[in-house]
């Protein structure tokens, strides 16, 4: 109990910073109260319907680059399942078509 107080006491000091440690992995909106995917955030890592900043690496990345006089794209990867289940429903489908065609020269 006396190392929750503490770790209360420390969080409660730095409340900021405590906030940018814990945003990092996952974009979430305070004031909204909302999960933000990097699709739904603006480009500058703002929320887009309050305004906050909400994903300070892309937030940073942006400020930089209009410091150079550059404009970011929104850069949204493919996220690695769905190559995934691309590839797996390509090597199904062509085992499939291999299939169905071995049929047809048994067939006839």
């Amino acid at each position: 109990m006396v190392g929750a107080a503490r770790f209360r006491g420390s969080a409660r000091g730095s409340g900021r910073v405590a906030y940018r440690w814990l945003t990092l992995g996952m974009p979430w909106c305070p004031a909204c109260a909302r999960y933000l995917t990097p699709t739904s955030m603006e480009t500058d890592g703002t929320c887009p319907f309050c305004k906050q900043i909400v994903d300070y690496r892309r937030n940073a990345k942006f400020e930089q680059a209009t410091a150079r006089g550059e404009e970011l794209e929104a850069d949204v990867p493919l996220p690695w399942h769905l190559k995934l289940l691309l590839i797996a429903a390509a090597i199904y489908l062509g085992w499939r078509a291999w299939q169905g065609i071995d049929w047809l020269i048994g067939r006839f």
